[in-house]
């Protein structure tokens, strides 16, 4: 910009001119004022503040004595050390009129225009100046006040402003008068604006306005003029600017004051970007901006809305309310409305959000407002509950009172959902655990029960062969502890049936009434014609023993046990809070009148571990209950009260069973297997476990097999390629590629040759493709007995054969 037209000094075409008269210091100053650049203590960097101007200026007290002052001040009074400024009193000063009188209208008011003072700063020094003022902190006995003095007799005072036009915080900018050219602005409105200078010396500010409010903004700047009441403010526009090269419109809150400028009529403005909290406004207020016209489509969409949805006015009396909101707190819309919102909060949230929202109302600080917090709610029953609540302003009503629109969404079933997922970490966890451990155990099961069935079978008429029973069984009840450990590990149920649940209890009742003892009482209410499921039938009856064998351990005197059958169609809402999907279950409850758990047994009782009783308990058995419950697809409820029992709901999706299926369920009709050739059938043996190996090996030789054996993929590929072989026996998972990989070559390179997979998890946690795998579904699972392995082989060489 050209600076001699500002500093009074001779301009480009030769000619002066006094911007002072135009330009008001106090809208330069201003700014800086309500940055709170001058509020607290006295520090550092309020000194360097006071420093950009270049023109007089002193902050004081109330009473005039002087705290600090800026170069020009410390000129005009002749201080020249904080000790001096300390010293000074503006109040003692010879003027004109009363200094004193200033001050305290300035305190009182919170700004002095500019008036004429004549101060006599010593015996030899008059001074005439323009004294104004602004107060920069609220109103107290202890108020700081900025005083402003312009000597009319210093030179070049136009130049200080030039200073302050170019270093102010504020985006301001000169525009001519009638055509609204720019002619000048400072780099903070050039960087708002986002174009260049030289752009803007050839562009009216009526060009970067929208069309439709050019004509508002005329009529709106020639009142603001004409009107010296309104101070200046013009009021909100929206202003085309540029952000990182693109065209983007901004809310721009704009002060206006006429000047002369270099000889022409202008307007000198202060703009504020106001984009953000219009923006934030406009999304707020979207839903009610055509309220008036579509009264009954919102009302609709406000009542059929999920969450709860409140308006409340400044007092917090509820004005309104939608359907939701009577059905999650309990109360009806006739018993709320004209009620204070804290009906619906504990106390202390109550206290909380009556001071959030004082706190708004006389600050603007947004605490709640705009913000979505987790609170704790209160039914008219009286019990708490979790909701999210999210606040918004809307616009005064018509009677001046502010609104404000609350919106409640129920958590309780959100963090059921969290409590859940964290359970089904931890089950995750040990599973992780267990299947590690239970696949190297059966690997020595697997070792130990075979040698023991060859020496029985070299022992049979010795008295020793009993001890290999005795060892056998030992392994049999290994091997079942272990697959109940791998239930942790497993995402899927053993072994499928279709069954009727109803039947299934039937034939366990002698066993529940072995597990419960004379001391307690069993009985049922099984409904008739019950729905099939699919579910794994040893798996099952376990559930129903561990059930209960825990409910008979809670009723120490005796009692009464209820398992209670029936077809339950669950809805979508229920079915959230069980973790199921919507549709048709059995339902299976078994109901104790024992001593009942506590909130805090309930939220640990299906955890792995977690035991009441001791020593005497293992922790693993609702553990199982709850892990098998989710492998078959279902989900399972607990309700209990101290001393009143507790009732477990098992809920299993029904199975719809065709002919097909029924048909697949008869059981087989056994044929006795003699295969003659076995003694010219070659078997290969591939598992990284040698002892594991060579037992399996001792098992088939003393069958008249020819064994091979490898201990890697790779040097089972180099022996079939090499020998003829008739069935390949092969681990899933050994170092490197496992079972899967060579059953895939087996079947590419080899297709006569059976190959059968054999695995340490009982529950193998297997990828997609080891699933699609035709022979995995056929899996053998270690340890695997003698008999059992003898008779495969043989079912395997029979299916070559044919």
């Amino acid at each position: 910009m050209d600076k001699a037209l500002l500093t009074g000094g001779p301009s480009s075409s030769g000619k002066q001119n006094n911007i002072t008269a135009g330009l008001n210091l106090l809208d330069l100053v201003r700014p800086l004022v309500k940055l709170g650049c001058f509020t607290g203590e006295l520090c550092s960097t309020m000194g360097a503040v006071l420093q950009l101007f270049s023109f007089p200026v002193v902050l004081v007290k109330t009473d005039g004595r002087v705290c600090i002052g800026n170069s020009a001040a410390s000129r005009l009074f002749g201080c020249d050390s904080d000790t001096r400024w300390q010293k000074l009193n503006l109040a003692d000063l010879e003027s004109s009129e009363p200094i004193a009188d200033f001050l305290n209208d300035l305190h009182e008011k919170g700004e002095m225009p500019a008036i004429h003072y004549s101060l006599q700063l010593d015996s030899n020094t008059l001074v005439t100046c323009r004294l104004s003022g602004l107060r920069c902190t609220e109103k107290s006995d202890s108020s700081a006040l900025l005083l402003i003095f312009e000597p009319e007799e210093l030179p070049l005072m136009n130049s200080l402003r030039i200073d302050l036009f170019e270093a102010n915080p504020a985006a301001i900018w000169v525009v001519e008068r009638h055509h609204f050219q720019f002619l000048s602005t400072n780099k903070v409105a050039l960087d708002l604006l986002g174009l260049h200078a030289e752009y803007l010396r050839h562009t009216s500010l009526l060009d970067l306005l929208n069309k439709q409010d050019v004509d508002s903004f005329l009529t709106r700047l020639e009142c603001v003029i004409n009107d010296k009441s309104q101070q200046g403010a013009l009021g909100l526009w929206r202003v085309s600017c540029r952000v990182e090269g693109r065209a983007e419109p901004r809310w721009l809150e704009l002060l206006v004051n006429p000047i002369h400028y270099g000889g022409r009529q202008a307007l000198a403005m202060i703009a504020f970007d106001e984009t953000s909290r219009v923006l934030a406004e406009q999304e707020t207020l979207s839903w009610f901006r055509d309220i008036s016209h579509q009264r009954t489509e919102l009302e609709e969409i406000l009542d059929n809305m999920v969450d709860a949805v409140i308006t409340i006015n400044e007092k917090g009396l509820v004005e309104h309310c939608n359907p939701s909101t009577t059905k999650l707190f309990g109360y009806s819309a006739k018993e709320l409305l004209g009620q204070n919102i804290n009906t619906l909060m504990p106390a202390d949230v109550a206290a909380q959000h009556d001071g959030y929202l004082m706190n708004y109302l006389k600050t603007g600080n947004a605490q709640i407002i705009g913000v979505g917090r987790d609170v704790t709610a209160k039914h008219k029953e009286g019990w708490e509950f979790p909701i999210r609540l999210s606040v918004s302003e809307l616009p005064p009503a018509e009677n001046g009172l502010r609104r404000f629109l609350g919106t409640c969404h129920d958590l309780t079933l959100l963090k059921e959902q969290e409590k859940q997922l964290l359970l089904n970490q931890k089950l995750g966890a040990v599973g992780s655990l267990a299947n590690g451990v239970a696949h190297d155990f059966n690997n020595i099961l697997g070792i130990i029960s075979g040698y023991a069935e060859l020496s029985q079978m070299e022992l049979t008429d010795e008295p020793a062969g009993k001890y290999q029973e005795k060892i056998l069984s030992a392994c049999e009840r290994a091997a079942v502890l272990t697959r109940k450990l791998l239930d942790f590990s497993s995402s899927k149920p053993g072994q499928e049936d279709i069954l009727d649940i109803g039947q299934v209890i039937e034939h366990m009742d002698e066993m529940l009434v072995e597990a419960v003892t004379r001391s307690v009482n069993i009985h049922y209410q099984l409904q008739d014609n019950l729905w099939l499921v699919l579910l794994d039938k040893g798996g099952f009856e376990n559930v129903l023993l561990n059930l209960a064998i825990n409910a008979r351990q809670a009723m120490q005197e005796g009692g009464n046990i209820l398992v209670i059958t029936r077809n339950l169609m669950i809805g979508a809402l229920e079915g959230q809070s069980l973790g199921i999907a919507a549709g048709e279950y059995v339902q299976v409850s078994v109901v104790d009148n024992g001593c009942g758990m506590d909130e805090e047994t309930k939220l640990r009782v299906f955890e792995p571990f977690f035991t009441t009783k001791g020593r005497d308990g293992t922790g693993l058995g609702l553990a199982q209950v709850y892990s098998f419950v989710h492998r078959s697809g279902g989900g399972i409820g607990l309700e209990s009260t101290p001393g009143q029992g507790s009732r477990f709901e098992l809920y299993f999706p029904r199975y719809h069973a065709d002919e097909q299926d029924i048909a697949a369920q008869a059981p087989a009709v056994s044929n006795d297997i003699r295969p003659q050739f076995r003694q010219h059938a070659s078997i290969l043996l591939v598992d990284d476990e040698k002892e594991l190996l060579s037992v399996t090996r001792a098992v088939l030789e003393a069958a008249g097999y020819r064994v091979l054996q490898a201990n890697n993929v790779d040097d089972a590929m180099r022996l079939l390629g090499t020998h003829k072989i008739d069935v390949v026996l092969t681990d899933v998972v050994m170092p490197g590629r496992g079972g899967i990989y060579l059953s895939e070559q087996i079947d590419k390179y080899y297709p006569h040759i059976k190959v059968q997979l054999i695995t340490g998890f009982a529950s193998e946690r297997s990828n997609q493709l080891e699933q699609e795998n035709p022979y995995y579904r056929h899996r053998l699972i270690k340890p695997v007995s003698a008999s059992n392995l003898l008779k495969r082989m043989a079912e395997l060489l029979v299916e070559a054969r044919a």
